[in-house]
């Protein structure tokens, strides 16, 4: 009797929504996209998002470090219109 490893039970979402991501077409409806993506599949992402929120949370970013990224950025972008 063989056992599944969690890999397998965590990820039977996974081919339906490689489907979806492998039938891509941006003229097509958002439908042709979705279809393959059922409720199931959709259930298995959910418990994967929560099992790795769990055992891996993201680190959130101080709001003044964050602040300071983007003003630097934003400096950036402005030298770079200025240098073209």
């Amino acid at each position: 009797m063989g056992s599944r490893s969690n890999q397998e039970v965590h990820l039977k979402w996974l081919p339906k929504v490689q489907r979806g991501f492998s039938n891509i077409n941006l003229n097509a409806a958002l439908s042709t996209f979705i279809s393959p993506i059922d409720e199931a599949a959709l259930d298995g992402l959910d418990f994967c998002s929560d099992l790795l929120s769990r055992r891996m949370p993201e680190r959130i970013l101080d709001q003044g470090k964050l602040k300071g990224i983007y003003d630097d950025t934003a400096k950036l972008i402005v030298k770079l219109l200025k240098a073209t």
